[in-house]
């Protein structure tokens, strides 16, 4: 989280360690752009990605009233959350075209909204929910 860990963490990756870190940002996008405010080195940022992931939590739909409400839900139609996950990984034409186009290379597969639209079309959450944490499509 700061520019001292950020740059061990790098530096750890070069040497061929596996380094597993969390940033909170909201996109894929994001944890690039926040990688390179705090590694002044973008080629060693870029050099050591193999796979961003990013998620957001949805509250599920109670399994036993299906959003109606219930005493299982207490009344509120959920019960537990669902990841919700975007995802981009890179090999090395990935970590080229990052060289060149910088944080627009990143195009998630799936994005996080189409991710979340197949858990409303599955019946998981609701578009109520998808509109709460995406705003309205």
């Amino acid at each position: 989280r700061d520019k001292d860990t950020a740059e061990i963490a790098i530096r750890a990756a070069l040497t061929g360690h596996l380094v597993i870190a969390t940033l909170h940002t909201g996109s894929c996008r994001g944890v690039f752009e926040r990688l390179l405010v705090m590694c002044a080195d973008a080629f060693a940022v870029v050099s050591t990605l193999t796979l961003i992931l990013n998620q957001r939590l949805l509250r599920r739909l109670c399994p036993d009233c299906r959003g109606a409400g219930c005493p299982n839900c207490l009344g509120t139609g959920y019960k537990g959350r669902i990841p919700v996950v975007e995802w981009a990984a890179f090999d090395e034409a990935g970590r080229a075209r990052l060289q060149k186009q910088g944080a627009a290379a990143i195009q998630p597969s799936p994005s996080l909204e189409a991710s979340a639209r197949l858990l409303v079309d599955s019946g998981l959450t609701n578009r109520a929910e998808y509109e709460r944490a995406f705003g309205a499509a």
